[in-house]
């Protein structure tokens, strides 16, 4: 079934509950609520948290900041995807690793530092499965897993528009009839088919089925341990400790980083990004770049700003007013890293701003719930993104000297990354 006559279902479906007319139901359902949280995940656990009762270390409800501090804060990664008969796609993580919802171990990490006790389960089939989410959802609300591209309002052009198989994470809140209500990043909480639900569950691979319930009551650890060991692992993981093996792990932590900065000045004769990313691929390149970086649910500059907000309450928490000077260094590092990203796409190269200007468009139609204009920016940015292929506006030697400048800000990202990771130790 497409996503159009899926929706056209639940339209359907709301007006038999509350028997509006067909344009009456339509227009609630397709405004999705505008987003305030910032990365799925961490949402998710924070919404988890508070309907069983959690508590932070001052007494209050868990902040973004404080769950995505303790589920292992930031890291590094960086790949460059290369299949044949596709265009090639580069991707750079900046949250501890699994960045996105492969696992559940950032969550249940960030849990069980807080005390709390996390109950995971898994299911062969989707009947089965619905049974299980069903009882589930009778207690309290259940993080599942899902394909993002199954849902109404995943992107569906243009760079973003390649993410259909992407993990995501969801809360479900209820189940009446054949409609799921569910809440990811809204203030609310929305609606979706059952059937679309399964769909997307049964999408996944290693997360088929996942649910994932929390409770109070887990064995609590000293906050302060909590804090510590959280920051300890960070500090780890952007040194380039990871838990994979083999060839990929030179990609991970800031060594990975340098790297990139290897691949885009050349000095990597195996991937470099003149042959990798052409002329006429150049844009779809940094589209991605810049995709990941600031509008993948990061809350902009990768993260360090958000794990800024973290280091400040773990300054109370410690009693070491040494990591506030610390949370100003990540803040900094947060506009670096967004000033990479928009020297990407800068404005003296009218096309490659054309893309970040579409970017941006449907980024925030996307987090005020405006489906009709991210659906127009989408065309937009597909837009742009083909007439910067069909007409690349730099040269080979242009373009190598264009990627050398970005080289040189990922080189002076490390530097600055490490430095501020030696602090981040030494303050704690």
């Amino acid at each position: 079934m497409t996503k159009d006559h899926d929706f056209k279902k639940l339209v359907r479906a709301r007006m038999a509950r509350t028997g509006e007319r067909y344009a009456a139901a339509r227009a609630q359902l397709a405004r999705k609520p505008a987003a305030v949280g910032v990365h799925p995940e961490s949402a998710a656990l924070v919404s988890l948290l508070a309907a069983a009762g959690v508590a932070g270390p001052g007494g209050g409800a868990p902040s973004e900041a404080l769950v995505l501090g303790l589920g292992g804060g930031l890291g590094a990664a960086c790949f460059t995807f290369e299949y044949a008969g596709h265009t090639p796609t580069f991707y750079v993580a900046t949250r501890c690793q699994p960045q996105y919802a492969y696992d559940e171990r950032f969550v249940r990490t960030a849990a069980e530092r807080l005390g709390a006790r996390c109950e995971l389960a898994t299911a062969s089939s989707a009947a089965v499965a619905h049974k299980k989410l069903a009882a589930r959802v009778a207690l309290g609300p259940v993080m599942t897993w899902l394909s993002f591209g199954e849902l109404p309002w995943a992107p569906r052009l243009g760079p973003v528009g390649e993410l259909g198989a992407m993990p995501h994470v969801v809360v479900v809140e209820a189940i009446t009839g054949d409609v799921a209500t569910l809440r990811d990043l809204a203030p609310a909480a929305f609606e979706v088919e059952l059937a679309v639900l399964a769909r997307a569950r049964a999408r996944l691979r290693a997360a088929r089925f996942r649910t994932l319930v929390v409770a109070a009551g887990g064995d609590a650890p000293d906050p302060r341990d909590a804090v510590r060991d959280a920051i300890a692992a960070c500090v780890a993981e952007l040194g380039g400790a990871s838990r994979v093996r083999g060839p990929m792990a030179k990609n991970f932590g800031l060594p990975g980083l340098a790297r990139w900065a290897a691949a885009l000045d050349g000095r990597d004769k195996k991937k470099p990004w003149t042959r990798v990313f052409p002329p006429a691929h150049a844009a779809h390149a940094l589209a991605w770049t810049r995709h990941w970086i600031e509008l993948a649910s990061t809350g902009g500059g990768g993260f360090r700003p958000l794990y800024a907000d973290f280091l400040d309450e773990a300054a109370a928490i410690l009693r070491r007013p040494a990591l506030r000077s610390v949370a100003r260094d990540y803040r900094a590092l947060g506009a670096a890293w967004s000033g990479l990203a928009t020297a990407a796409l800068p404005d003296h190269i009218a096309p490659f701003a054309a893309v970040r200007r579409a970017q941006d468009t449907r980024h925030a139609a996307s987090r005020r719930g405006d489906l009709a204009a991210m659906r127009r920016a989408e065309d937009a940015l597909l837009a742009a993104l083909d007439a910067a292929r069909a007409a690349p506006p730099l040269d080979a030697v242009a373009l190598a000297a264009h990627y050398a400048s970005l080289a040189a800000r990922v080189t002076a990202l490390v530097a600055d990354e490490e430095a501020c990771a030696a602090r981040l130790a030494a303050a704690t």
